[in-house]
């Protein structure tokens, strides 16, 4: 989850077979957010398994800042989160290598990473979500400085339905209302509690929606094309790996309207310019007009369910059936509730930051930003620059390559000719500087 002058975004399960922790580090979060350490826990508790309707499994999910928060302020230095996984059980994925789930990452995973470790999911689990919380909350804290207030309510369980937002006017209450299940509306949490423990029962599991909603995003947020809230909000909640589909405003209901119907009339009151209606969702050609956005997100039932489900044997190459055991959640979406939200504010802290580019700390943000993405893509070429060094020195091939080197000016200058004369002609001084460089590593690497 990356952006030009707003965060960066990186989760990872580390330790042996990628169990003993999940992390997140976020670079870019602006120093002097006050952080309620109360609010984060009771946050976290929301994601927490082990509550009625979720995965037995349960885990503390208390969150250790391993740098960029200090006394409970942010510092402005990366946000380094580390959550332990205390509750393992590696054995629960053993054989799926072979025999791959149904709708699981096993298979695809196989075929992208040839003999990676998904036992407790590896890098496909849905624990790294715990982190990618904490960090969520923080920038939560820091909209909330700025009076912007994110929250989200389970709208749907297989066809069971909550009250929805009302476009126009959501208020805070609104963001905040939890009732057992996170409804609006009290009397439908026992429907859908019986709508989830009835496929619970026969080891199966159901879909849902969560609808989340932003409150006092001022207008002129974003921007047209590719880096439009909508596509922003969307791209990042593909995180979420459950997600089957994002709608904004009155959604994919549009299609059964007529533009009549569907435009939102500009009206003024108390001085501002408002919609009469907000069928857009409070965005309008990827910027926000200052109407509450409001979107909902589809999950598909929970993969791991505990009925036979056919698959095939990749030993033996034929038909085989598998039944999976295992602590799973019979509908994923109670718990994605948090998760939405805590993208949520990322993403729209993130687009203020860029809406801020002009000023100058946020620019240095920015450029801090795309250093730190330099230096691993030049670690990352000076280790392949190694091994060709090595298979130079095997083949007896020469260093230097002056045709290749050729080529790549000949690309690199293709590419600046659009930007302005000084610009373009710095770029080309980096990349034969960077090939100077190189040369120089490869004949060292050699002479080792």
């Amino acid at each position: 989850m990356k952006s030009t002058f707003g965060l960066n975004i990186r989760m990872t399960m580390e330790g042996e077979s990628h169990g003993e922790q999940v992390r997140c580090v976020a670079v870019g979060i602006p120093a002097g957010i006050a952080v309620d350490t109360e609010g984060l826990m009771s946050f976290m508790a929301r994601r927490r398994g082990g509550q009625r309707n979720t995965t037995p499994r349960r885990e503390d999910d208390i969150p250790e800042f391993l740098s960029g928060l200090v006394d409970g302020v942010t510092d402005g230095s990366p946000l380094v989160v580390s959550i332990p996984n205390k509750n393992v059980r590696s054995g629960d994925y053993e054989g799926f290598a072979n025999t791959p789930r149904p709708s699981h990452a096993d298979y695809t995973s196989r075929l992208r990473y040839p003999g990676c470790d998904l036992r407790g999911g590896g890098h496909f689990s849905a624990r790294l979500t715990a982190p990618l919380c904490a960090i969520g909350y923080v920038c939560m804290c820091a909209l909330k400085e700025r009076g912007i207030y994110v929250g989200a309510h389970l709208s749907r369980v297989g066809s069971v339905c909550d009250a929805r937002y009302d476009l126009v006017s959501v208020s805070k209450d609104d963001l905040t209302a939890r009732v057992g299940l996170p409804v609006l509306d009290a009397a439908v949490a026992d429907k859908m509690d019986s709508e989830i423990q009835a496929a619970a029962v026969l080891g199966d599991s159901v879909g849902g929606e969560v609808e989340c909603a932003v409150i006092g995003v001022p207008g002129g947020i974003g921007s047209p094309l590719a880096n439009g809230i909508e596509n922003r909000l969307s791209s990042a909640m593909y995180v979420l790996g459950a997600l089957k589909g994002v709608e904004f405003g009155s959604g994919f209901g549009a299609v059964s309207m007529r533009g009549s119907v569907h435009n939102d009339p500009f009206t003024v009151r108390e001085g501002r310019v408002v919609t009469e209606t907000n069928n857009s969702g409070g965005i309008q050609a990827g910027i926000t007009n200052g109407m509450p956005i409001v979107f909902r997100c589809g999950f598909k039932p929970t993969a791991s369910i505990s009925m036979p489900q056919r698959t095939v044997s990749l030993k033996d190459m034929a038909d085989t059936e598998i039944t999976i055991s295992g602590r799973h959640d019979p509908c994923i979406a109670v718990r994605a509730v948090p998760c939405v939200e805590a993208v949520t504010a990322i993403v729209m802290l993130d687009a203020l930051l860029d809406s801020a580019g002009g000023d100058i700390e946020a620019c240095r943000r920015g450029i801090d930003n795309i250093n730190n993405q330099l230096m691993e893509l030049l670690c990352a070429r000076m280790e392949l620059a190694g091994i060709i060094a090595e298979e130079k020195e095997r083949l007896g091939l020469a260093t230097y390559d002056p045709q290749r080197e050729t080529a790549i000016l000949d690309r690199v200058n293709s590419i600046v000719e659009t930007t302005d004369l000084g610009k373009g002609q710095a770029i080309s001084e980096i990349f034969r500087e960077i090939m100077r460089i190189t040369r120089d590593y490869e004949d060292a690497r050699r002479r080792d």
